[in-house]
């Protein structure tokens, strides 16, 4: 519906998809919407943050209203990785921790 009303371009959609995971849920503090969208990757890449990113932009185009938080799943990263995703706004979690 997004792509058929011009929210969203066929690329963007396909993102959307192609996206590991997306989860809906609402700050318990303040009761506000919040998307989350996840890359899951053994080892996190450059790909990985790219993808989330790009899928919270997505995200962001179809719910205005909502916030929208991109992550990246990982087991393993690099430490240029990890300073690639801070920059760019993407949120890495390990089993061990959020960052």
């Amino acid at each position: 519906e997004a792509e058929d009303n011009g929210t969203l371009t066929p690329r963007e959609r396909r993102r959307i998809i192609a996206t590991d995971m997306i989860m809906r849920g609402r700050y318990r503090d303040t009761g506000e919407q919040v998307y989350v969208v996840v890359e899951a990757s053994f080892t996190a890449g450059r790909g990985d943050i790219d993808r989330a990113g790009r899928s919270a932009d997505a995200m962001r185009k179809m719910f205005s209203d909502a916030n929208v938080a991109a992550v990246v799943y990982y087991a393993n990263i690099s430490d240029d990785i990890k300073r690639m995703a801070d920059n760019e706004g993407v949120r890495t979690v390990s089993n061990e921790r959020m960052t």
